[in-house]
């Protein structure tokens, strides 16, 4: 791993990614110009209108003295990989560039199979549903009903719902709870947040709901969870 450029103002830094993308990007989010948000909202437009897989490829981790939450929102809500409250402990942010660049890795490993694969493009309810995956992916942290979704697609919810399962083999419900889940087990053993901190990121206001719907889910407390994987 090589340390490419360092910048200290956020357009000079997305000016350059786009015309030199890197792996990865460990960023601050008040900087001179662009915040670091911005940048990486920009970055993923800059992919989706120009089909640029290296911007979409690009992961990000987030190092910023603002516990606001919804900062820490909208952070996973652009695929970035950790947000990480100053002051952090080296180990910590070692971590997470470690978890990037195994993201890395995955994503070049899946981008070899689709460029060999030579079976037909996806049927139409494939499509569906890889449009609602998105936007699950998208709005997780946030109150989504499988109606939103319908809507945004110009299907029905019930029609909705029985191609979701057929294509996935969960509910709506299912599947938007394992990925809060898995959200949240990442942020409680790999960041340095406190556990009320993790419930407001991933939607969750009341401290005391979250802990009881983790533990219902895993069958530990978030503080026993933490204490046992870390």
């Amino acid at each position: 791993m090589v340390l490419v450029k360092v910048f200290h103002d956020g357009a000079d830094a997305f000016a350059y990614l786009k015309e030199d993308p890197v792996d990865i990007i460990l960023s601050d989010i008040r900087m001179p110009n662009m915040t670091g948000l911005e940048m990486l909202a920009r970055l993923r437009d800059s992919a989706s209108e120009n089909a640029a897989d290296d911007l979409s490829r690009i992961k990000a981790i987030f190092l910023s003295g603002y516990s606001d939450f919804k900062f820490a929102q909208e952070a996973l809500r652009l695929g970035a990989v950790d947000y990480l409250l100053k002051p952090s402990e080296l180990v910590d942010i070692e971590n997470a560039i470690l978890k990037a660049k195994a993201l890395c890795t995955s994503d070049g490993v899946h981008q070899f199979k689709q460029s060999s694969s030579t079976e037909p493009s996806e049927e139409p309810g494939s499509y569906l549903i890889k449009k609602a995956l998105n936007y699950i992916h998208a709005h997780f942290a946030e109150e989504i009903h499988l109606a939103d979704i319908a809507n945004e697609l110009f299907i029905t919810p019930n029609y909705l719902s029985r191609l979701f399962r057929q294509e996935t083999g969960q509910s709506f419900s299912d599947y938007l709870t394992r990925i809060r889940i898995n959200k949240a087990c990442s942020l409680i053993v790999e960041s340095n947040m406190k556990i009320y901190q993790i419930g407001d990121v991933l939607g969750y206001t009341n401290s005391r709901y979250f802990s009881e719907w983790f533990q219902k889910n895993t069958g530990m407390s978030p503080v026993e969870y933490r204490r046992r994987h870390t």
